[in-house]
């Protein structure tokens, strides 16, 4: 019941996201910032499907075995001639958050980070996987 709880107190923020970017939207959450502090590097253009703000809440394995769940989102900016990253992900039951603008690098149909985040599209869908695990299939962020 406990564990039931503590999911849902994950889920609620997640799920009432009013201040999420649409598809091809610059619009970015609060506390981004209004401008990009770092930008991708690009080996070749994003997948149109990859731009914009997308989510999953993510179900990974520890390295205990235990399954934790990550609430994450993303948002793909065009900037100029640059493509910038937006990146949030909370885990261990929100006692750990990581955001911010990322280095990470974009292959066309794939996005991918030097900490194992691989972010790709697959048959017209978007997915996310964290360091070889089963990928999740990802939801666009509506406005």
């Amino acid at each position: 019941m406990k564990k039931r709880f503590s999911m849902l107190l994950i889920l609620i923020p997640l799920l009432a996201c009013p201040g999420c970017a649409g598809k091809g939207s610059s619009i970015l959450p609060m506390g981004a910032g209004s401008e990009p502090k770092t930008f991708c590097h690009v080996v070749s253009p994003p997948n149109p499907l990859l731009m914009g703000g997308w989510q999953i809440v993510y179900v990974r394995t520890t390295e205990t075995g235990d399954s934790d769940a990550n609430p994450v989102k993303y948002w793909l900016v065009k900037h100029g001639d640059q493509y910038a990253l937006y990146f949030d992900r909370v885990t261990r039951g929100g006692k750990k958050r990581f955001m911010g603008w990322k280095d990470w690098t974009i292959y066309g149909d794939e996005i991918s980070s030097d900490t194992g985040v691989r972010i790709f599209v697959e048959n017209g869908a978007v997915y996310y996987s964290w360091q070889g695990q089963p990928p999740g299939k990802m939801k666009r962020i509506e406005k």
